[in-house]
Parts: structure tokens; C-alpha cells; sequence
């Protein structure tokens, strides 16, 4: 079992991942042009508000799993996701991820269904919230939700159910 410089470590590695997924995604979802994505149709009331939605991506997965505060899991795959990009005033003001599909336990190689939601409001160092919602082929099943402290890349796990 890793210490806890190990941990964190492991936690601040993970973080910078899943911050670098988001904004690859994020990159390559505001490369589509509004013909391409019926732009009018998602229109707000004023024209400076807007939100865009990219569906169905196909997405890396990686996330540790925590429970108890101990991280008992890796869980790895190729899922789909919804991305939500909403502007305000003209400025971007948060995105959220819905995460769907299935990954793999590098633990014991169990399969889980993955259901995630995860909003990221802007400017970025503030804060990445998550929820997520894992049920496993071997029984396993974990829920765990927190917010992610984009200063210091530190999570603080808010809900943590592990059966």
C-alpha cells in the first residue's frame, strides 16, 4: 500500500491528466464550426448567451477510485461523452462532461459501467466538480462525488459509497 506522499502524488498526476483531457476535448470541440453543429437551435434568449452541446465523443477514461479516503482502484477505458460549453456575456463560462461507457479495473480486471457527470466552472484554477456512479461485473459497485482544487490539484471527496 503506497504512502501518502505516493498518494498524492498519484492524486496530482491523475488531476493534471484529467485536466489535460478536458481541455483537449474541449480544443477539439470548439474546432467545429456552428453550421456543423445547428448552432441556432441551441441559441439562448440573447445572442451573447450561448451553449453549445458536442455528443457522443469517444474519450480515454482514466480514474483512481476512493474510498474511505484510500484509493482502492484504477479504473481505465475508451467511453463516450457529452460535453456542454456554455458562454455568457460573450465569455465562456463553464463546461460539464457527461461520461457514459465502460472500463476496465486494473485491479482485478472487473468490468464497470461508467455513468459521470462533471462541471468545470471558469476561469479554471477555481473548481472541477464530479459525481460518479460505478457498477461492476463482479458486484463491485462505487459512488463517489467531490470537487477538485484546480490550485493545488488536491480533491476533496465529498461522498465516497463503496460496496
Amino acid at each position: 500500500m503506497p504512502n501518502e506522499k505516493s498518494k498524492q502524488k498519484n492524486m496530482k498526476t491523475i488531476t493534471k491528466l484529467l485536466l489535460a483531457l478536458a481541455c483537449v476535448i474541449l480544443l477539439i470541440a470548439c474546432s467545429k464550426s456552428d453550421e456543423d453543429l445547428g448552432v441556432n437551435k441551441q441559441q439562448l434568449k440573447s445572442s451573447e448567451n450561448r451553449t453549445y452541446v458536442y455528443k457522443n465523443i469517444d474519450v480515454g477514461y482514466w480514474s483512481p477510485v476512493i474510498c474511505e479516503g484510500v484509493q482502492v482502484d484504477i479504473l481505465t477505458g475508451t467511453i463516450k461523452a457529452n460535453i456542454v460549453v456554455h458562454y455568457e456575456n460573450g465569455y465562456l463560462k463553464w463546461y460539464m462532461y457527461q461520461w457514459d461507457g465502460e472500463v476496465t479495473s486494473e485491479l482485478n480486471q472487473e468490468v464497470f459501467v461508467v455513468h459521470e457527470s462533471d462541471k468545470v466552472s471558469i476561469p479554471i484554477p477555481d473548481t472541477y466538480t464530479y459525481h460518479f456512479n460505478l457498477v461492476g461485473s463482479m458486484g463491485s459497485h462505487y459512488f463517489n462525488s467531490g470537487t477538485l482544487n484546480m490550485n493545488d490539484w488536491s480533491i476533496t471527496v465529498d461522498k465516497s459509497v463503496c460496496k
